[in-house]
């Protein structure tokens, strides 16, 4: 992807009565709650975020012109359209490029993001980070259309539309930090920071694209099917569906491991919880067993006619091999136990004396 940087000029929209609403929960205080739970895939209760504290922000765009707009034909030749937000706080401007969101599901767009490293204000900034200080939000959303070559090929597509997406005029605003108390702060993190590049060719600090923090299951397909799905569901009481309705998702991506081809699934799934999930041709008639998998490591399977085996071809089957297990930082650093939340190479030794080492990334 092409790297760039955009230069904004400054916008200012007045907020009006009659601005369109989001599709969002509202919180208590009357303002709407953006914390998006990766585990129930679904909106938090509250906003319980402090301001350097990393969270997903996420926006549902149902009901609004903006879901009609995202369906109708790009203007720019060969683009694709999507969702990007405009935001400030009480403490002063975010970076100028923490502005595209990523679909989550459906109408609902977002990113995962930490204000406190997104602020630029030099003098205003650190007030943010006092005891007990609360930062207010205050955000308007527009469209956009990018192609793979030119992802600001169209920009600030506001149509006939007022777009302010705050609760009231004045003082009030999109969303509010919870009280500052220093209590969740989060490390850093990067726009790169996670398994499939970097979002929209930026690399700033404090941004990356939402739900990143989950497993994959890699799968080297045999099938010969023109489409390969995964549909995966948790079994509990909510039967939550983490890749969609049935036939679930496609491939977020491919990657050659050792000379083999896999199409990655993301799993957004709860660390050490259990999984099931089915390989299906797309929902057209075929579909292999359930499978049952713990969300603890990334997992290697193997498609063929004749269903999915564990471990894949220039892989490894990890079952019972591993001898030893040991840890590094991203730059080579030998570290006493897996981190909770960063990114992190993980190397395990093999009884057959081979190394097979992985990147990892928790939030």
């Amino acid at each position: 992807m092409k790297k760039f940087t955009l230069f904004f000029a400054a916008l200012f929209v007045a907020f009006t009565a009659g601005a369109y609403t989001l599709n969002n929960p509202v919180g208590a205080d009357g303002r709407y709650i953006v914390k998006w739970d990766v585990t129930k895939h679904a909106f938090a209760e509250s906003n319980n975020v402090e301001v350097d504290e990393t969270f997903v922000l996420a926006v549902d765009v149902k009901g609004t012109w903006l879901e009609d707009w995202l369906k109708q034909p790009a203007t720019a030749e060969g683009a694709s359209r999507g969702v990007a937000c405009n935001n400030w706080t009480n403490y002063g401007d975010t970076h100028g490029d923490f502005r595209r969101l990523k679909q989550i599901d459906g109408t609902i767009w977002g990113v995962t993001c930490n204000f406190a490293q997104l602020m630029v204000n030099e003098t205003e900034a650190p007030k943010a980070v006092m005891k007990d200080s609360v930062t207010y939000v205050y955000a308007q959303l527009f469209g956009f259309e990018y192609t793979s070559e030119n992802p600001g090929a169209g920009w600030w597509m506001w149509g006939d539309n007022d777009v302010a997406t705050t609760q009231a005029d004045g003082s009030d605003c999109l969303f509010a930090f919870a009280a500052y108390t220093g209590a969740k702060t989060s490390p850093a993190l990067y726009a790169d920071d996670f398994y499939f590049g970097d979002i929209y060719g930026f690399n700033i600090t404090g941004y990356v694209a939402p739900c990143e923090a989950s497993y994959y299951i890699f799968a080297n397909d045999q099938t010969g099917w023109d489409k390969t799905t995964l549909y995966v569901w948790n079994g509990g009481d909510n039967n939550l569906q983490q890749l969609g309705a049935w036939p679930g998702s496609d491939p977020t991506h491919e990657v050659t491991i050792e000379g083999v081809n896999y199409k990655a699934f993301r799993m957004n799934a709860a660390d050490g919880e259990s999984y099931n999930f089915i390989f299906n041709n797309g929902g057209n008639g075929t579909q292999f067993a359930d499978y049952t998998v713990t969300a603890d490591q990334d997992y290697y399977v193997t498609l063929t006619a004749a269903g999915v085996v564990e471990g894949g071809a220039g892989v490894e089957d990890l079952s019972g091999d591993v001898v030893a297990v040991e840890y590094f930082s991203v730059l080579g650093t030998k570290l006493a136990e897996a981190p909770a939340t960063g990114m992190f190479i993980r190397t395990m030794t093999l009884s057959n004396g081979k190394h097979v080492s992985e990147k990892v990334v928790r939030f």
